[in-house]
């Protein structure tokens, strides 16, 4: 089973309600799973070996982004969004 797998379960059982609440925004079950999977399509076609650097702020993107990664089996490099650019390429650099 992958933690993506729930939000699938929740998106066949209550497509309608909301998943997600980013301010005024709403994102039901059924949209957030369309999306997560759309989005971990596009990351099955990166190269295998490395991880995927992440840098969002605190959005429903970054939760959908995290979700499709799950579903696509990627491994995440987590970075902080208030780091300098050069902060984010010396950690990537350091994990390739």
């Amino acid at each position: 089973m992958n933690l993506a797998d729930a939000l699938d379960i929740h998106a066949r059982a209550r497509p309608t309600h909301a998943a997600l609440i980013d301010g005024a925004r709403r994102i039901t079950y059924a949209e957030a799973a369309r999306s997560v999977r759309d989005l971990a399509l596009r990351l099955v076609a990166l190269p295998e070996d490395a991880p995927v650097g992440v840098c969002l702020r605190d959005t429903a993107e970054h939760v959908l982004v995290l979700y499709a990664l799950a579903r696509a089996g990627r491994a995440i490099l987590p970075m902080d969004a208030r780091w300098t650019e050069e902060e984010k390429r010396n950690v990537a650099a350091q994990f390739g």
